[in-house]
């Protein structure tokens, strides 16, 4: 375990993001109990309810900064 990779062994629904091959975003959700690093890799997804507590959540909130830049047409 690194410091980068920690939350890859904490507990299950925590979101692991990463930048890879200098262009992409990535995000792993963590889905085994706390101290086996396993997760899963999200390649789409949709907010279905506006009006949860996931909304203001720091996975939202990442993710809506990763969807703006995504789709920016200055992203280089």
């Amino acid at each position: 375990m690194t410091g980068r990779n920690a939350v890859m062994f904490g507990p299950p629904g925590h979101a692991y993001v990463y930048f890879t091959y200098g262009m992409h975003f990535c995000v792993n959700v963590v889905c085994m109990p706390e101290g086996i690093a396993r997760a899963v890799l999200l390649r789409a997804g949709r907010v279905v309810s506006r009006g949860s507590p996931w909304r203001d959540s720091g996975a939202a909130v990442a993710a809506r900064r990763l969807a703006r830049r995504a789709s920016s047409p200055d992203v280089t």
